[in-house]
This record gives structure tokens, C-alpha cells and sequence, in this order.
């Protein structure tokens, strides 16, 4: 199924997403933990298959609602890309949050998001917009919990959450 009307069909995900909020919570707390490769083997599956399908450039809804978590060799990525040096980088463009985690200030939405969904920096983006909703990551099977807050933000995320229960049945 190619999704036309990209904008409308995500913003109805994001409406199903909440409504089985706690559906998808139940059913993923309760996977059978002895599938776990085999698991998170279908899940990269699922991956591929949804964003075959998933255009992120017409939705851009974790850039406007999710703060990505900076790491130190994205903050030196970026200070360089913006020719800063690292230490003022952060002065001008970063706080700690309450876990100790550097974030972009007032995020969200990202400093770096654009008109129609662009991203500023893509080529030097942090690791952690990268791998959103993190479904290729080689531990998921082991971080369902995060995948189903995931949902809400993302349409992807949500359609290989259902592929998940409709395959494991849980």
C-alpha cells in the first residue's frame, strides 16, 4: 500500500497510536522473551518493510515533538559542521537535562528542523535522530517499553508495533 496522502494518513496514526496507547504497552511488556532473535530479526524486517513505505520528510513529527539525546562525538560533529569550537557549540546551542544528557535548548522542535520537513544538518545529524524510532538497533527486542512511547510520535514506529502483534501474538 503507497501511502498519497502522506500527511493525513500519519496524523491518523498518530490518532490510532493514542487510542491503543495501552494495548500496545500490554502486548509488548507480554512478548515471550525465549523469541528474542528471533524477535528482533522481524523486527529489522519490519523496519525495512514500513520504510519502504514511510516518508519522514512528510511528517517530521518526532523533530517537532521528541528532543534527541546528544552524544559526544555529535557534539564535535556538529560544532564542526557549524565552524564552532566545541565547548562554545554547547555554550550557544546546548543544556543538560535532568538525567545528565546534553539536548539541544528549547527542544522541542529541533533548532535544525526546516521548512517541509528538512533537516539543517542531515549529513551530521546526532545518532539519535538517525536511528528513530531505534527499530534497527541490535538490542530492540530488549527495549519494547521505549518503542511503544515511540508510537505516539511516530507513524512508523506504530505500524511495526502492529506488525510485531499481529505476527507474536502476545
Amino acid at each position: 500500500m503507497r501511502i498519497n496522502t502522506m500527511i493525513d494518513e500519519y496524523r491518523r496514526l498518530l490518532r490510532l497510536a493514542e487510542r491503543d496507547k495501552k494495548m500496545i504497552k500490554d502486548k509488548l511488556t507480554k512478548l515471550d522473551r525465549r523469541r528474542t532473535m528471533t524477535l528482533q530479526k522481524r523486527i529489522h524486517e519490519f523496519h525495512d518493510e514500513v520504510f519502504a513505505e514511510v516518508d519522514c520528510l512528510k511528517c517530521g513529527n518526532c523533530c517537532r515533538e521528541v528532543g534527541p539525546r546528544i552524544i559526544e562525538p555529535d557534539i564535535v560533529r556538529i560544532a564542526k559542521d557549524q565552524n564552532m569550537k566545541k565547548n562554545t557549540y554547547i555554550a550557544h546551542t546546548m543544556v543538560s537535562d535532568e538525567d545528565g544528557d546534553w539536548v539541544f535548548k528549547d527542544c522541542p522542535p529541533c533548532p535544525y528542523l526546516g521548512e517541509n520537513n528538512f533537516c539543517h544538518i542531515y549529513d551530521v545529524r546526532p545518532r539519535a535522530c538517525k536511528d528513530y524510532p531505534h527499530t534497527k538497533d541490535r538490542d530492540i527486542h530488549k527495549r519494547l517499553k521505549r518503542l511503544a512511547i515511540d508510537t505516539q510520535y511516530c507513524p512508523a514506529a506504530y505500524l511495526i508495533v502492529n506488525k510485531i502483534i499481529e505476527e507474536f501474538k502476545p
